[in-house]
């Protein structure tokens, strides 16, 4: 999945800040965040855990998702354009090695 990344530290943030089809990156997600969570390609969080909230929602939502992303919210960009390989839990700088049919 590619997409621009948006860094949300707060519910706040993610409020004001997301767009449509962006990639979210948050320390962890909630349940106050599914309306926005709907909203994004993908889902990168740095709480680990494949039964924390990130993970099971983002099955749920049949969202691409990488949870104990340690750091993600220091190290990625917001604006920035990613591809993410939640199969294989990287995340690559632009859009290259994202298919065609995305």
């Amino acid at each position: 999945v590619c997409g621009n990344v948006c860094v949300c530290k707060s519910s706040e943030e993610v409020k004001n800040n997301l767009s449509e089809g962006d990639v979210l990156v948050v320390p962890e997600t909630t349940n106050g965040l599914l309306p926005y969570l709907r909203q994004a390609s993908a889902i990168i969080a740095e709480r680990p855990g494949m039964n924390s909230h990130a993970a099971i929602v983002g099955l749920a939502l049949d969202k691409a998702v990488i949870v104990g992303a340690n750091n993600a919210t220091k190290i990625l960009k917001s604006g920035t354009t990613v591809t993410v390989d939640s199969t294989r839990g990287i995340v690559y700088s632009g859009n290259e090695k994202c298919p065609a049919d995305f």
